[in-house]
């Protein structure tokens, strides 16, 4: 269970913030194998 930190720029659209987090996950399943519902992302506001 792998766990990925996100950080999005401040004033970033609710759609593409979960747009970024599903395009993270995806890359992960692709890449590692990761199982399609092991989703631990904590994502953040960068300044």
């Amino acid at each position: 269970m792998p766990f990925t930190r996100v950080a999005i720029p401040a004033g970033t659209s609710p759609a593409h913030k979960a747009a970024i987090a599903r395009g993270v996950h995806e890359a992960m399943v692709a890449a590692i194998g990761i199982p399609e519902d092991d989703f631990f992302q904590l994502r953040g506001t960068a300044a």
